[in-house]
């Protein structure tokens, strides 16, 4: 079973809670059918197992601790327990839940057995870790690879000398640091004494001292960005989809396709940030027009405390309209300035978007052996900053702006004020970039 339909954290919640107690349960059921006796002179201690809802409630079992050394705790059946505390916990997002679920299901899978979790350590560990360094990127999709189980997709990978495989960061965040967290969780919850050391401590992909600038995001240089706001989508089209939407006519698109570029490349918006403002976002304060970046509705998500802020509202944008098609969507009662998005299971707004978005970027981008490095729709943000940067804009006020943290203890004293914000994101400009011809001729009458 996967996470399916929109969801809101509650019913998600329950969701995995049945989902894990339905797993458990059979591995209840598995482990009496073996047998699987303790010594009698083993302690006992005691755990709650969970209920299914729709079952009456029945009396606490004891699920008894092996023999010294032993925690009593398979990996299976430890990871479904984590996953589950971590979920009731609500502080993690459902994406990265994900993470937690897929790391434990490829720990095992590579270890061939159900372990106990205090027969792991951190020889395992390490040869996971290596094992990792041959899985082949995105080996669950890609058609040479997503029909076979995790251990067989690397010894394809390693037969075929494959090249595309996992970088570091991702071994790193999405497999070993979850795993890790996981042991840490049960040496702090009663099981130190079965679980003296973490056995993932100290496990990690070493990421290359010189990242290849290839690899790397680079900047939109002007001629790119005047070839983006030169598509049919933002001058006119045949159609506003389909194919027509990529050949020139008279139709007009004026939903999220439109506005979501303007945001992110005169705001330094990230991608699911601007996909999910609301109307209420929208605010003026001493004669300034912004918007809040929250996570205060539902669907809305920011990636850390530092990412709540305001952005006061670039002139650009005004003066192409925006602040009258927020009107236009208040005076229609909207709650969400892009009602049209909708959240994929994880509650982000931004999925279609991003592939949508990446689709025009790659019809524009202009490779320049010059200026090496990746053009995606995220290189939006990057561009943002360097031009902040190439203006002169203090780093403590840009990293307001976007979002970034500040790194001592003297940065979160006080806070920047609307005007010196506003003064800072008017210094993002692109000189040379005529965007004349975008101008939506509804929203210029209103």
């Amino acid at each position: 079973m996967r996470l399916r339909a929109v969801m809101d954290m509650q019913t998600a919640t329950s969701f995995v809670k049945d989902w894990l107690a339905a797993d458990l349960r059979a591995y209840a059921s598995l482990r009496d059918e073996l047998g699987v006796a303790l010594a009698p002179t083993q302690k006992t201690a005691r755990r709650p197992i969970i209920k299914d809802t729709a079952e009456e409630a029945t009396p606490q079992t004891e699920i008894k601790s092996s023999a010294r050394g032993s925690s009593g705790l398979r990996l299976s059946e430890a990871g479904r327990d984590f996953v589950l505390e971590v979920a009731r916990s609500g502080q993690v997002k459902l994406k990265r839940l994900q993470n937690y679920e897929t790391a434990a299901a490829a720990f095992a899978s590579w270890l061939g057995e159900d372990r106990d979790l205090a027969e792991i350590t951190s020889s395992h560990a390490g040869q996971f870790k290596t094992a990792l360094t041959h899985y082949p990127a995105r080996g669950s999709v890609r058609p040479d690879y997503r029909n076979l189980d995790f251990k067989a997709r690397i010894a394809l990978a390693q037969a075929r000398k494959e090249m595309d495989t996992l970088d570091p960061t991702s071994i790193n965040n999405k497999y070993l640091g979850p795993i890790r967290a996981m042991f840490e969780h049960y040496r702090k919850s009663g099981y130190g004494d079965a679980l003296p050391t973490n056995p993932f401590d100290g496990i990690a992909a070493k990421r290359s001292r010189k990242t290849s600038r290839d690899q790397r995001r680079r900047d939109f240089t002007v001629p790119e960005l005047q070839r983006l706001f030169d598509q049919p989508l933002f001058v006119g089209s045949a159609t506003t989809s389909q194919v027509g939407l990529y050949q020139f006519g008279d139709q007009r698109v004026s939903d999220w396709r439109y506005w979501v570029p303007l945001l992110c490349l005169f705001s330094g918006l990230r991608l699911n940030e601007a996909c999910g403002l609301a109307v209420a976002d929208f605010k003026r304060e001493d004669g300034i027009d912004y918007f809040l970046i929250r996570d205060a509705l539902e669907g809305q998500s920011i990636k850390s405390d530092n990412a709540w802020r305001r952005v006061p509202v670039h002139a650009v944008l005004i003066d192409l309209g925006l602040l009258q098609f927020v009107e236009q969507k208040r005076r229609n009662e909207a709650q969400r300035l892009f009602e049209e998005l909708e959240q994929d299971v994880f509650g982000y707004f931004s999925t279609a978007p991003s592939k949508f978005l990446n689709r025009i970027v790659a019809r524009i981008a202009d490779p320049d052996p010059l200026r090496p490095g990746k053009l995606t729709f995220h290189s939006t943000r990057h561009t943002v900053v360097g031009r902040m940067r190439s203006a002169d804009v203090r780093i403590d006020v840009a990293k307001e702006i976007v979002g970034h943290e500040e790194g001592d203890t003297h940065a979160g004293y006080g806070g920047v004020d609307i005007a010196t914000l506003k003064r800072a994101v008017d210094q993002i400009g692109y000189k040379g970039l005529d965007l004349s011809r975008i101008r939506l001729p509804d929203i210029a009458k209103s």
